[in-house]
């Protein structure tokens, strides 16, 4: 299928106030975890270009889930999350996770 350029994450997402009516968030939560070497990021965005009139395609949001080699355990619970905005889009968004 063919795709888009990759939307650029080098911008992380520090804004209070966010105009919805020209960008769409995106938001990522990993689960709890009492180990503290877990990491998650939104490594990439990749728009699709749809088939048809109909057809708008697709975004894919690739997660990055890195665990850890040895954990270590925590005494407090831990919770990775990763938020981002994109411009406004019609195409419907999948996600991709992949454990490293």
């Amino acid at each position: 299928m063919p795709f888009t350029s990759p939307i650029s994450l080098a911008n992380p997402f520090s804004e209070t106030e966010v105009d919805f009516s020209t960008y769409t968030v995106i938001a990522v939560v990993d689960e709890v975890r009492p180990v503290v070497q877990w990491g998650m990021r939104i490594t990439c965005i990749q728009e699709y270009i749809g088939v048809s009139a109909e057809d708008f395609g697709r975004t894919v949001v690739y997660v990055t889930v890195f665990s850890p080699r040895d954990g270590i355990t925590s005494p407090m619970l831990v919770q990775n999350w990763h938020v981002i905005k994109m411009p406004i889009s019609k195409k419907s968004i999948e996600f991709d996770v992949r454990i490293r």
